[in-house]
């Protein structure tokens, strides 16, 4: 899929980066110069010291091929600009983000789509989706609700103390268990798991539930949880505030922004 993003900012350039490490074809524009620099030796991403707004530059960049234009620089006009001139030359689909709640109202859309921006990111709103997810579960790592929240993904950092480690995971999750693990994060490998695969001390297990499992800590889930050497359970909820603070420091603010938007972007390719 050959993918364009305007804007080299924090939220950009770690897309890029993601979208890079999954074979994506990807061009980032940007007119600083300096953070670009270096992107393109270290990542298999093609860079473009340029205006977004610039027909030549978007010419140069392939818009008129592009599967997916996404604009993230931090100024909203220059973003929905862009957006509109990329699909007037031929991109497929395009996404802009935007300061101003006003344009998600949902009578605004075939106006928006009319105009040549298929869909909105506003950053406050995916960022109180994220607090008011951890604030849900505040001993999960990570959360997505799935298929319009019928399905909930979860992360889980497992702990020495977790009674799941070093077993197959044909062990653990059986066809009728209300959960299965569909990933294993394990320091800089992402792994795929087969039932012969185990799970390790400081790896992150994503868990699939339901949304209508009545409690998502039984089983496997319940075990995950971090235990004193004496077994006891180490309660790590918190609430309110401190839930989300907590939430606030555990994950990288830019990465969440970076995955939630590439999320995003599933739903509208």
């Amino acid at each position: 899929m050959k993918i364009i993003i305007a804007g080299a900012g924090a939220v950009g350039t770690h897309l890029a980066k993601l979208l890079s490490r999954d074979d994506q074809d990807c061009t980032l524009i940007d007119e600083d110069d300096d953070r670009l620099a270096g992107l393109d030796g270290e990542y298999d991403i093609m860079t473009l010291q340029a205006s977004p707004t610039s027909i030549k530059a978007l010419r140069e960049a392939g818009a008129q091929n592009a599967d997916l234009f996404v604009g993230v620089t931090p100024d909203e006009s220059r973003n929905m600009n862009a957006c509109i001139i990329a699909h007037a030359m031929g991109a497929k689909k395009t996404v802009a983000r935007i300061d101003n709640y006003e344009y998600l109202a949902p009578n605004l859309e075939s106006f928006f789509n009319e105009l040549g921006i298929d869909s909105l990111i506003y950053p406050e709103v995916l960022a109180a989706i994220d607090i008011n997810n951890g604030l849900k579960m505040s001993w999960v790592r990570q959360r997505w609700d799935v298929h319009g929240g019928a399905l909930v993904m979860l992360g889980v950092k497992l702990h020495e103390m977790c009674e799941i480690l070093n077993r197959p995971l044909r062990e653990l999750c059986g066809p009728d268990d209300p959960y299965h693990i569909v990933a294993i994060k394990r320091g800089s490998e992402t792994i795929i798991p087969g039932g012969n695969d185990a799970l390790r001390n400081l790896d992150m297990a994503f868990f699939m539930t339901t949304r209508d499992t009545k409690d998502c800590r039984q089983g496997a889930l319940c075990r995950c949880e971090k235990r004193d050497s004496d077994g006891r359970r180490q309660d790590c909820r918190k609430s309110g505030a401190d839930g989300a603070r907590l939430y606030e420091c555990e994950d990288n603010r830019n990465e969440r922004g970076a995955l939630r938007t590439a999320q995003h972007f599933a739903e509208h390719v």
